[in-house]
């Protein structure tokens, strides 16, 4: 909007000022540091026990949990305006997760197919100075593996002494517990 100023100034001279108009412009805000690997592990794990969840397909290997803050497992993107707001995407590279799974379970895993990378897209919020991502209902992300079966494979069991396998001890007080 404009503002006008009536105010008239006395001279020594004795002239006398005239009106001036000026355009206000809103300042514009400034633009936001990309948001870290760390900040947008935090996000997109929201509540959830991780930031990416890696299913085996068809479920021969148990869920993997992984954070996204690892080198190589998130690209942040620059930040860009877009109508006068804020945005960075964050593109998580499917590959490197399907690796981790597989490394992981002990047994190579592929992406299945059309699995791909996933980008999600952080908007800056000027009022709490922070990222955050616009729906907040399920944030986190998803990737689906497969392997192959093997008749030697052994079905398996968990892990004790990894703690994103749950523990499930044995009973030794029951005769049918191996």
């Amino acid at each position: 909007g404009e503002i006008y100023n009536e105010a008239k100034v006395q001279w020594e001279n004795g002239s006398t000022s005239g009106n001036t108009t000026i355009e206000a412009v809103p300042p514009v805000p400034a633009e936001p540091e990309k948001p870290t690997p760390e900040e947008v592990n935090k996000l997109v794990k929201g509540e959830a026990r991780a930031a990416v969840e890696v299913y085996c397909q068809p479920g021969r290997h148990e869920v993997g949990y992984f954070d996204c803050d690892k080198p190589g497992r998130i690209q942040i993107g620059e930040v860009s305006n877009e109508n006068g707001s804020y945005i960075c995407n964050v593109t998580f590279i499917a590959q490197k997760f399907a690796e981790g799974y597989s490394t992981l379970k002990s047994k190579e895993h592929k992406l299945v197919e059309g699995e791909g990378d996933k980008t999600i897209t952080l908007h800056w919020n000027a009022e709490t100075n922070s990222w955050e991502i616009a729906a907040r209902a399920n944030t986190v992300v998803v990737f689906y593996v497969e392997c192959e079966e093997s008749s030697t494979d052994p079905v398996e069991g968990t892990d004790p002494t990894n703690p994103t396998d749950p523990v499930e001890g044995t009973d030794p007080t029951n005769p049918t517990d191996p």
